[in-house]
């Protein structure tokens, strides 16, 4: 008894577990697992009639009422269907087995969709009139050296630019199998009714939820008078049988160099997640741009898009380094859903002025044109342009603690910055290649000074420090990089002058000073002579009035007869 019921047992579950044939449309499928079928071919109906073979990526089991992914093409399962004429191998599918489209005398082309993988021996064995065989992959597929076996020796081979003739995994020479091989940076997956083409990244889930796919080039607007590029929110693949994408990304170099398109609008594709790097690099007639979604904009999207004049931020989270480079842009409006940006996000702008942020944004805030972190502890980027109000003296907010990396890197405008006491952070390249600073003051509050801080600053001619002590400051390399140091005057406080001419990268100074005039110029006449031994001593006496600044002629923070004796080797030169 309790063999037969074993043996019950084992043959109820073969039968549950068996493969189970159904038809789809003009198709015949297998299943392969619990999610995964296998196409067998036509049905019995359309075998020697249906021109176009159209494999879908995913089909619906009435049956069951259940949906599968269609994952590969049986061996021979066109085999001997002269009557067709081009084949279509939607996106879901990843191998094509031996000899499955052996004998299509008149298929005439063919396109794989980029989830194609392997290919099998002898595939288009006997097919003799191929012109074309498309691959939109952005990895290369696994061959045999048989692969192609039999085909067309006058088919073209066409693949994406970023493949080339590694469109084969194995190293076969695949050039000897085809008349010729076309990169083509429009070999894609999708191409809508505007002229976009489309690679699917993510396939449409088997419970109908819509899969992911990126713009990857286009056909320049020539035939739209306003050369508006303007994508789809989502797209679809396929004829009879439809999945369908949404639209979650600009993909990199999308555009490069592109001179029809003057406004981009992405204001409805509202699953849009990237613009990728230099996506429109080069678009030298680009004017305007409108985001959508919930966007990164990668490095160099928009660089050297000369004519862009108006961009509209909404719903951007984050920028990458150099995305508007060499732009015309003047001002910028943060939106409430920015995150992370700082001073490389716009680097190069030349001619950016000024930033506003949204009100509804709770990490950035802006002053005088000058982009803040919310609190205003962090200065993070004062553009080119910006005159941080316009005062001959520009001091910064009394709040701020750091001076960000590249913060008023490149500003042409601004020629004298007081640092706020209190700053206690100058980043890399804070204030580098300011083309007009004359002048700069810095606080004793500050403990860092990093990496090329004030580099190229070519045209200064005075640093104030009030930090009495330079040993006290981390200083980073190069911090004084191109600052004339034989033309610029140091101005360092009273008794600290012998420190600042013994330390690191301050000493390279040849003209270092202390505050409040000629050392020895006592009696602040302007020269330094006997009258100011005169001076001094009167002083020491308390006949005149003690001037600590005046009358600490050595700068040892004391005043007595060692100051006359400095004062009188300064008069005899000693």
């Amino acid at each position: 008894m309790k063999k037969l019921l074993t043996l019950f047992v084992t043959i109820l579950t073969a039968l549950t577990t068996s493969a189970l044939d159904f038809e789809y449309g003009n198709y015949k499928f297998t299943t392969i697992s619990s999610t995964e079928v296998e196409c067998k071919g036509f049905t019995s109906s359309a075998s020697g009639n249906v021109t176009t073979i159209d494999v879908p990526g995913q089909v619906w089991n009435a049956s069951e009422q259940k949906r599968y992914q269609v994952k590969r093409i049986a061996s021979k399962a066109f085999e001997n269907q002269t009557q067709v004429t081009s084949a279509y191998v939607c996106y879901g599918v990843e191998s094509i087995n031996n000899y499955a489209f052996r004998n299509c005398k008149n298929l005439g082309s063919v396109w794989l969709h980029s989830s194609v993988s392997t290919l099998g021996i002898a595939v288009f064995s006997g097919d003799t009139n191929i012109g074309m065989l498309g691959y939109a992959g952005e990895k290369p597929f696994f061959c045999t050296s048989y692969s192609f076996e039999g085909m067309s020796r006058n088919t073209q081979l066409v693949v994406a630019t970023s493949r080339g003739a590694n469109a084969c995994k194995n190293k076969y020479e695949i050039s000897s199998q085809f008349s010729s091989i076309v990169w083509n940076s429009i070999a894609a997956d999708i191409e809508t009714a505007d002229g976009c083409f489309y690679n699917i990244t993510k396939g449409q889930t088997l419970n109908g939820d819509y899969g992911e796919a990126k713009l990857i080039s286009f056909r320049s607007p020539s035939s739209n008078t306003t050369g508006t590029l303007k994508p789809n929110n989502s797209v679809y693949e396929g004829g009879t049988y439809r999945t369908y994408y949404y639209v979650t990304a600009i993909n990199d170099s999308c555009a490069v160099a592109d001179t029809k398109v003057k406004i981009l609008d992405l204001s409805e594709v509202t699953h849009l997640t990237k613009v990728g790097i230099s996506a429109f690099e080069e678009c030298t007639n680009l004017t305007s741009v409108k985001m959508g979604g919930n966007v990164l904009i990668d490095q160099w999207a928009f660089d050297d898009c000369t004519a862009l004049t108006s961009i509209d931020l909404n719903g951007v989270y984050k920028i990458q380094s150099f995305a508007f480079g060499n732009t015309a842009l003047t001002s910028i409006a943060i939106p409430a859903s920015m995150i992370e940006c700082d001073a490389l996000s716009f680097k190069g702008a030349s001619k950016l002025a000024n930033f506003t942020v949204n009100s509804g944004n709770t990490l950035f805030s802006a002053y005088q044109g000058v982009l803040y972190n919310k609190d205003k502890t962090r200065l993070i980027d004062c553009p080119p342009r910006c005159s941080m109000g316009g005062a001959e003296v520009v001091k910064l907010p009394a709040m701020v603690k750091v001076v960000g990396a590249n913060a008023f890197d490149s500003n042409t405008v601004l020629k004298s910055i007081e640092i706020n006491n209190g700053v206690t952070e100058i980043q890399k390249q804070a204030f580098a290649a300011m083309t007009a600073l004359l002048t700069i003051i810095i606080p004793e509050s500050v403990t860092i000074i990093d990496t090329k801080a004030f580099s190229d600053c070519a045209g200064l001619s005075e640093i104030h420090t009030l930090i009495t002590n330079p040993a006290n400051v981390t200083l980073g390399d190069y911090v004084f990089y191109g600052v004339p140091k034989n033309t610029c005057k140091l101005y360092v406080p009273r008794g600290s002058l012998q420190l600042y001419k013994k330390a690191d990268q301050w000493k390279d100074f040849l003209n270092i000073e202390q505050e409040g005039g000629l050392i020895g110029d006592v009696n602040g006449d302007g020269k330094v002579n006997v009258s100011d031994v005169s001076a001094l001593i009167n002083m020491i006496m308390s006949i005149t009035p003690m001037n600590q600044t005046l009358a600490d002629v050595n700068g040892d923070g004391k005043v007595n007869v060692s100051d006359v004796s400095a004062l009188i080797n300064i008069i005899l030169g000693v």
